[in-house]
C-alpha cells in the first residue's frame, strides 16, 4: 500500500479496510474486483457487529458439594490452594466434553467464572476429564444443592472469553464439544 493511500485511510484504521482504500485507489482498471473486496469487508463488518448476543449456552449439574477447610488443596496435581474455608461444587463437565483444559486455575491465577443465577463462581483447579471444580462459597446454599446448574458458557461468559483465556479460537473450543454434551436447538 503507498504512503499517500495509507495516510488517506488512516494510521488508526483497521489493515483490511485500508487495504481496500489501496486496492480502490490502484484498481482503476477493474473496478470489478475492488468493489468485490469492498463488499466482503464491509459484510465481515456487519456480520461481527450483529453477532453480540450468545449463540450458545454450556451449562452443567452440580454433582456434589464438600465443605473444604483453609489450605487444602483441589483437583489433580493440587495446583489449587483453597485461601479460606470454602465450598467447592464438582460439576459434569470436562475435556471430555470439549471444555479447554487450558482453562485449569491454579493458586493465585484468576481464571474463568461460570454462573448460578446471578452468582459468579470461579473454576477452581485442573479441568478434568468428567469434572469442574467451582467455589461456591459466596452463593446461597439453596442454588447449590445437587441438581442444581451452572452456566460455564453462555451469555456473561462467551466463546471469545473462554478462547481468550486459553489461548486459542472459538472454532476450536465449538468443535470440541463432544457427543455427550446434549443440543437443544432453538429458533430453527
Amino acid at each position: 500500500m503507498s504512503r499517500r493511500v495509507a495516510r488517506r485511510a488512516g494510521s488508526s484504521a483497521r489493515p483490511a479496510v485500508a487495504a481496500v482504500v489501496a486496492v480502490i485507489a490502484t484498481a482503476a482498471v477493474d473496478m470489478t474486483i475492488a468493489r468485490a473486496t469492498a463488499a466482503a469487508v464491509a459484510a465481515t463488518a456487519v456480520a461481527r457487529a450483529r453477532c453480540t448476543a450468545p449463540f450458545v449456552r454450556l451449562a452443567a449439574k452440580i454433582l456434589q458439594v464438600h465443605e473444604v477447610p483453609a489450605g487444602a488443596t483441589v483437583g489433580y496435581g493440587a495446583i489449587f490452594k483453597v485461601q479460606r474455608a470454602s465450598r467447592i461444587a464438582t460439576i459434569a463437565c470436562g475435556y471430555a466434553d470439549g471444555f479447554l483444559r487450558a482453562l485449569s486455575v491454579a493458586t493465585g491465577a484468576s481464571g474463568p467464572v461460570g454462573y448460578i443465577g446471578d452468582y459468579p463462581v470461579p473454576i477452581v483447579g485442573r479441568v478434568s476429564m468428567d469434572n469442574i471444580t467451582v467455589d461456591v462459597t459466596d452463593v446461597p446454599e439453596e442454588l447449590t444443592r445437587r441438581g442444581g446448574w451452572v452456566e460455564v458458557m453462555g451469555e456473561r461468559v462467551t466463546v471469545d472469553d473462554l478462547t481468550d483465556r486459553a489461548g486459542t479460537i472459538g472454532y476450536e473450543l465449538l468443535s470440541r464439544l463432544g457427543p455427550r454434551v446434549h443440543r437443544v436447538y432453538e429458533g430453527v
